[in-house]
């Protein structure tokens, strides 16, 4: 699968420094609630919703209701994929979610795309102060001048990436002097609620260097 180079992010937002094809992360929280049947049932109503909108437009929001618990949905693929890419990627990531039951809440991350659901509604969730992560590959510079060099430049693409995101609806690509770097937003935020991730994301990835690949999310 052919991904741009990538940089890092928090709860809403990626900014990722180099790419590695389809790596994953799975976060959940334990059952808090003893309809298990129930959640079972929303998740699958849930899921063919999703790949419905997915297949349509590449990403999707849904909320499924029922007596005993109401399922927040968000899955979307980052907009440099191809189509056909974003939807082997959404295959993959569902692959994935049965690792999550019976927990009530569940989010899966992989490079082209996030699959997430949750028993409340946050769609217009900018951070997390709980469940916001940074990566940092240990890989550095050669050299104290390499390191400095790169350091300069990897600052550059990520004030740039996170103001042209902003500016153009949550997404951006980009590479300075071979650094690169993607910012990606959920469709579901506000401009001001993406300016908002992206910064903290932005701050968050600076402290890795002079790692060589650093994501917040």
């Amino acid at each position: 699968m052919d991904h741009h180079p990538h940089l890092l992010r928090p709860d809403s937002t990626f900014f990722f420094l180099r790419s590695q094809n389809f790596r994953s992360r799975v976060v959940l929280r334990k059952t808090t609630s003893g309809a298990e049947q129930q959640l079972y049932s929303s998740l699958r109503e849930r899921n063919a919703i999703a790949s419905q909108l997915v297949t349509a437009d590449d990403w999707g929001n849904y909320t499924v209701h029922s007596d005993d618990i109401s399922i927040y949905s968000l899955a979307q693929c980052h907009r440099d994929l191809s189509h056909d890419d974003c939807l082997q990627c959404y295959a993959a990531s569902r692959t994935r979610l049965p690792h999550c039951l019976p927990s009530p809440s569940g989010r899966i991350f992989l490079d082209g795309c996030f699959l997430r659901y949750d028993n409340y509604s946050f769609f217009d969730e900018r951070t997390d102060p709980v469940w916001d992560n940074v990566n940092c590959n240990s890989t550095v510079g050669v050299g104290v001048r390499d390191d400095m060099e790169f350091g300069k430049n990897a600052a550059e693409l990520m004030d740039n990436l996170t103001a042209a995101a902003v500016a153009n609806g949550g997404h951006a690509a980009d590479g300075i002097k071979g650094v690169f770097g993607l910012a990606e937003c959920w469709k579901t935020l506000s401009r001001d609620g993406c300016g908002e991730c992206l910064a903290k994301a932005n701050r968050e990835v600076k402290a890795c260097m002079p790692s060589r690949e650093g994501r917040a999310y």
